[in-house]
């Protein structure tokens, strides 16, 4: 729905530095944690970085104040079945669907992390 596959290209592509030059991008949805956290999240899974998708998500809920809400939480654990599936070599990226509980409610409402206490502490 909101184009991984290909933004997530992209960004990669974008953020490739040149040079000695680095690049930084501003990624921003009306809200700042839905839209965003996803299209960051998924960024971040499969970097340099090695995140797994509980320690992902856990950065995207620390970060924004909130996690995503359902939606946006469930392109996460799609793209995460995605790098398991569709790479080779497969990416490591965790359970792609144990590190939230979330289930359709009203737009904007966040799903709970699954290990609620250690984000609270973050």
């Amino acid at each position: 729905m909101d184009k991984l596959p290909t933004r997530i290209a992209e960004l990669r592509t974008m953020l490739r530095t040149k040079g000695n030059v680095s690049s930084a991008i501003l990624v921003h949805c009306t809200a700042g944690c839905d839209r965003t956290g996803e299209v960051i999240g998924a960024y971040r899974l499969g970097t340099p970085l090695a995140l797994n998708v509980s320690q992902m998500y856990s950065l995207d809920t620390a970060e924004c104040g909130r996690s995503p809400n359902y939606w946006s939480t469930t392109a996460l654990e799609w793209w995460c079945e995605q790098l398991l599936l569709a790479t080779a070599p497969p990416v490591l990226v965790g359970n792609c669907t144990a590190f939230a509980s979330c289930k359709p409610l009203k737009h904007g409402q966040p799903c709970t992390p699954a290990n609620a206490t250690r984000e609270a502490n973050l």
